[in-house]
This record gives structure tokens, C-alpha cells and sequence, in this order.
């Protein structure tokens, strides 16, 4: 006789499918986070926000703050010329 429809018993091939489907969304979300699978995409850079704001000061709202401390750890800071 067939177990019955509450008993804790899936045979082998439902947890084949639930790890495929895990794997597969997993593999998805990898390459909808690097914008594409092919390699000619990169993500954005400190100087690349520079692009998309009208004044520099507001370039840190593009990117985040975590981001840019990483990218900059370790870094010399800039130092504005004075020539007159």
C-alpha cells in the first residue's frame, strides 16, 4: 500500500530536484548580481560614480559606504594641488 499523504517518507528523486532548484536559483542570483554572464561587464567603480551625479560631492550617494571603505582601505588620500 501507498504511506500516506502526511507521513515524513519523499523518496530520493523529490530531494534530487529540491537541490537542482536550490542550485539553479542560487547560480541565478550570482549572475543577476554581476549584471550578465558574460565577462565583458564590471562593477562600478569610485570613479565611475562620478558619471552619473552633477556635482562631486554627491558621487557618495551612488555607491555605498561599506564599498567605498573597502575600495579605499590602505589607499594615500588625494591631495588638492595648490599652484597660486
Amino acid at each position: 500500500s501507498l504511506p500516506h499523504p502526511t507521513s515524513s517518507f519523499r523518496p530520493k528523486s523529490y530531494y534530487f530536484s529540491r537541490i537542482g532548484t536550490l542550485l539553479g536559483f542560487a547560480l541565478l542570483a550570482v549572475v543577476g548580481m554581476r549584471g550578465g554572464y558574460l565577462g565583458g561587464q564590471r562593477p562600478i567603480r569610485l570613479t565611475d560614480a562620478n558619471i552619473f551625479v552633477r556635482r562631486p560631492t554627491e558621487a557618495s550617494l551612488i555607491l555605498n559606504t561599506p564599498f567605498s571603505i573597502l575600495r579605499t582601505l590602505g589607499k594615500r588620500s588625494f591631495v588638492v594641488p595648490h599652484y597660486f
